[in-house]
């Protein structure tokens, strides 16, 4: 049986008011098409798992109370935590005038070049509408053939909303295609992505722009074009070198002055070009639910983002296992170094799960690396493996370097985690060569050789690295110089805390080993280059809900309501799919548009029909009593289960989560001066919607702090809710556990004559106790209800 929501069901749960309305009005419509069946940046579904969609993609002539289904299927067979209905947009030529494109020639290098180009033909636009093998073709005689494309997203930039490049086409056999976007800051473009041709299939470009520095009076700059070498190319063999820096955890703990030394000298030393990119093989901190120690990582970080250093982080066992439970929480970890700090940086590749397994790409030269970080903890699961070795393929043109934290040990043993990445992942993909990691205390290394499926062998370096802050061993640090004439890389060891080389004696700090680069010769190449375009668009991923389902067995079909549409509109949705391990992923966006019939008179509902619960906990428990709130709340898409499909309605509410509850509710107005939290660094998942409750005058904190996690108390509660619904601060109370002169009892008064409250008992309210996610949803169903009638 399908699992369905309505949004305006179950007493009167229409939208109180769509934050934003993402919509074109038909007359902009230009031509019906279809979006390339492609693999997003943003988007991270496999085939088969997102099907049955309806409306139909380009449907037309839809009800204006529309019904949204979608038949969900999980790889594994598992059952869905959630799955979000939410809003999207896409600017392309098929749907929008806010795309122009542009072709052109250059004698150098486009990247050198200001913007330029003639503006697309009305021909050319509609060979760049639709993913169908139309191509508009721009090809040059010894010059560098380009398209550029400007697209005005100026009504999308908004905090919680994803903009995502997209382009598909082709280029010559030989060629070899650069997506870049324009720095406004700083006046130059700037690499995202490469891809060499794909045996004349289409060459599919994707990337998440999230720098305020790729737009400019709400528009971004993006340019294609192909870079292929000329025919007297020639390998650079110039020698280049990566840094290299683990294990800080007590340093962040104990001696924040060593990172301090660290950041300092890889800051300056980056600033000469002593090096180009920077590993980090986890544990950032020592204690992972100690937020000052995350502060202090965050701290050095932010200060590595600010001088634009390229650089990956990786998830320890430090930063995610909960040192009481000795569970595994990635929670702090994607707060300070989750995809939000990355997304939009020009070395960044794709992500899996906010962050714990990534890749970079950079290049020396003529040499391109993949450095492919896996986070602690669940190294060994399938859909891990699967992903790793399907990224690797399809960088296989690239050096790869694997980054693992527990992967080697003192005496050259590998871990459990690193025999088991060895023979799954290192094995099967010929273009690793080298494998770091951290953990143990030491410096090792060991070379391995295996044979390949082509007969060849082939060596791979392991390389353990970890001084963690010993007495006498504390900021030291690895430098990798890599020599494409002697195909070596060399090793040194250096602490700037100290001003010291090689803290071992042993030889294990300071060694050259044989590493052989790719390419090795140069590449022969047509004079003829090339540069097609099938498909330009600009998706919007915004975080606003239609509706959300909760514990969907895996197969079955979804739907949510979206009603009170406008006529003859095109409007845009996907799916966001949430598992049961809280992995997130997004389907490509959908379009449909509304015929212009007038809308049914709203109908009562039948006060006697039963109401299904969402949730396995709620009805038969002492919390069934605000089953019909919960149902409301989650149909409007302000409230979700647990990871493991519950509630939890007894479980107290965190100050983090309230916030979210609000930006999700209701239309916040900007009323004081943004003061930004100690304790809630620009990268923390919700950093953008306790901004805005601060902003709009709900939350002051303490001292500097907000205390995300800390649990909200009923007398916090009552403020916050007379704040965000306009309250009129008039009424009485009968609790006498409220002393006349408490901060909160101007707030209680109000709460309770509304009909909000009733209090623990008829006289006690319970100033200091927790409220729990029912109460809350209660609460905030009923404040929302007030507001309704009263507004």
């Amino acid at each position: 049986m399908p699992q369905s929501l309505k949004c305006n069901s179950i007493k009167h749960f229409r939208r109180m008011s769509m934050k934003k309305i993402l919509s074109v009005s038909l007359a902009t419509v230009l031509v019906a098409s279809t979006l390339p069946s492609l693999s997003f940046a943003a988007t991270n579904v496999g085939q088969g798992e997102v099907s049955s969609i309806a409306p139909a993609d380009h449907a037309k002539n839809v009800d204006r109370n529309a019904v949204l289904e979608a038949v969900i299927k999980d790889p594994n067979g598992s059952s869905l935590k959630t799955v979000d209905f939410m809003e999207g947009f896409t600017y392309d030529y098929a749907s929008s005038n806010n795309v122009n494109g542009f072709f052109g020639t250059s004698d150098s290098d486009p990247l050198t070049s200001p913007l330029g180009g003639t503006a697309f033909t009305d021909s050319n636009k509609g060979e760049a509408a639709v993913a169908d093998g139309n191509y508009a073709v721009t090809d040059a005689q010894g010059a560098y053939p380009y398209h550029r494309f400007e697209v005005d997203v100026s009504k999308h930039l908004e905090a919680g909303n994803e903009i995502e490049l997209s382009w598909q086409g082709k280029t010559s056999a030989e060629g070899k295609l650069i997506l870049s976007a324009w720095d406004y800051t700083a006046g130059k473009w700037v690499v995202l992505e490469d891809e060499t041709a794909n045996q004349g299939g289409n060459i599919v470009f994707s990337k998440v722009l999230a720098d305020s520095k790729f737009f400019q009076n709400g528009k971004v700059q993006a340019m294609v074009h192909d870079a292929a070498a000329s025919k007297d190319a020639v390998v650079d063999n110039s020698k280049f070198t990566m840094a290299w820096f683990t294990d800080t955890q007590f340093y962040a703990a104990e001696k924040p002055e060593v990172w301090t030394s660290m950041t300092n000298w890889m800051i300056e030393e980056y600033s000469k070009g002593r090096f180009g990119y920077v590993i980090n093989s986890g544990d950032l901190v020592n204690i992972s639910t100690d937020l000052d120690q995350w502060a202090v990582a965050d701290e050095n970080l932010t200060r590595m983002d600010e001088a634009n250093i390229p650089y990956g982080v990786m998830a320890g066992n430090r930063d995610v296992v909960n040192q009481d439970t000795m569970e595994i929480d990635y929670t702090n970890f994607w707060t300070y170094a989750g995809k939000d700090r990355y997304e939009g940086k020009p070395w960044y590749g794709e992500q899996m799960d906010n962050n714990r397994n990534h890749y970079d790409l950079f290049s020396f030269g003529a040499h391109d690396f993949i450095i492919l970080y896996l986070g602690y903890g669940k190294v060994r699961e399938d859909e891990t493996i699967q992903w790793t070795n399907q990224m690797l393929a399809k960088h296989s043109d690239k050096n790869a370097i694997l980054v693992v934290h527990n992967y080697l040990s003192p005496g050259g043993y590998r871990s459990q985690d690193g025999t088991y990445i060895f023979d799954n992942v290192v094995r099967k993909s010929p273009n690793v060569k080298m494998v770091l990691g951290g953990h143990y205390f030491g410096a090792d290394r060991e070379i391995r050789t295996v044979t390949d499926p082509d007969g060849t062998t082939r060596e791979i370096l392991e390389v353990l690295s970890n001084y963690q802050g010993k007495d006498g061993a504390e900021g030291y640090m690895r430098l990798l110089t890599f020599d494409p004439a002697t195909d070596t890389v060399d090793f040194d060891t250096y602490s700037p805390y100290h001003d010291d080389y090689n803290y071992f004696e042993d030889g294990s700090d300071d060694f050259t080993e044989g590493y052989k680069l790719e390419p090795t010769e140069a590449v022969e190449v047509p004079a003829v280059r090339q540069i097609a375009t099938d498909y330009i668009a600009v998706n919007v991923f915004t975080d606003d809900v239609i509706g959300s389902v909760s514990n969907l067995a895996s197969g079955n079909k979804a739907s949510v309501e979206w009603n009170e549409l406008e006529p003859l509109t095109q409007y845009f949705w996907y799916v966001n799919i949430t598992n049961a391990s809280d992995q997130k992923k997004t389907s490509k966006i959908y379009r449909f548009t509304t015929n212009d019939a007038a809308l049914p008179e709203p109908g009562e509902p039948d006060p006697d029909e039963p109401i299904e619960s969402s949730f396995p906990d709620i009805i038969g428990t002492k919390y069934e009593w605000a089953l019909d709130e919960i149902e409301a709340m989650v149909a409007r898409g302000i409230i979700t289960g647990q990871e493991d499909g519950t509630f939890k309605p007894g479980n107290s509410i965190q100050r983090q989560h309230v916030a979210l509850m609000f930006t999700k509710a209701i239309d916040l107005n900007k009323v004081v001066p943004p003061t930004p939290f100690a304790d809630v660094p620009k990268t923390s998942r919700f950093y953008d919607e306790i901004m805005a409750v601060q902003e709009a005058g709900i939350f002051v904190g303490n001292q500097n702090k907000f205390y995300p996690i800390e649990k909200m108390t009923r007398a916090e509660m009552a403020k916050v809710l007379v704040v965000a619904f306009d309250i009129e601060l008039t009424g009485t109370h009968p609790f006498t556990d409220v002393p006349a002169n408490h901060w909160a009892a101007k707030y209680i008064g109000p709460l309770y004559s509304s009909g909000i409250t009733a209090g623990k008992s008829k006289t006690i309210f319970d100033l200091n106790g927790e409220v729990s996610r029912a109460e809350f949803a209660a609460f905030m169903y009923r404040a929302l209800e007030y507001k309704e009638k009263n507004q």
